[in-house]
């Protein structure tokens, strides 16, 4: 991993999508609930970094899991850019009642 990778080369390194498809429209109706992730976060990012340069379970890799800076991360450019693909589905879903987190990556 270069320290100076682009987004683009961090998407096809770490396998990440941009778009995902939509949820069927029969099953939405049906569904009594839906959950919707976030997109990706810092630390999510740094914890794929960490994985892939120190391995899973590592100590580098345990260091990122462990810093208090990854409680309440917001979204990387990435994650912006995953919302923002899934925009005009979600807000084309009349929802009957909707729960967020308080969190920034929310």
């Amino acid at each position: 991993l270069k320290m100076d990778a682009t987004d683009e080369e961090k998407i096809a390194l770490f396998n990440l999508n941009i778009t995902t498809p939509p949820m069927d429209e029969g099953e939405l109706e049906k569904a009594p609930v839906v959950l919707i992730r976030h997109g990706l976060s810092m630390f999510n990012l740094k914890h794929l970094e960490a994985v892939h340069i120190h391995g899973k379970g590592s100590e580098g890799a345990r260091a990122v899991e462990t810093d208090t800076e990854g409680i309440d991360p917001g979204l990387h450019p990435i994650g912006i850019r995953q919302c923002e693909a899934h925009h005009d589905v979600i807000n084309g879903i009349e929802w009957q009642v909707v729960f967020t987190s308080p969190m920034q990556r929310a």
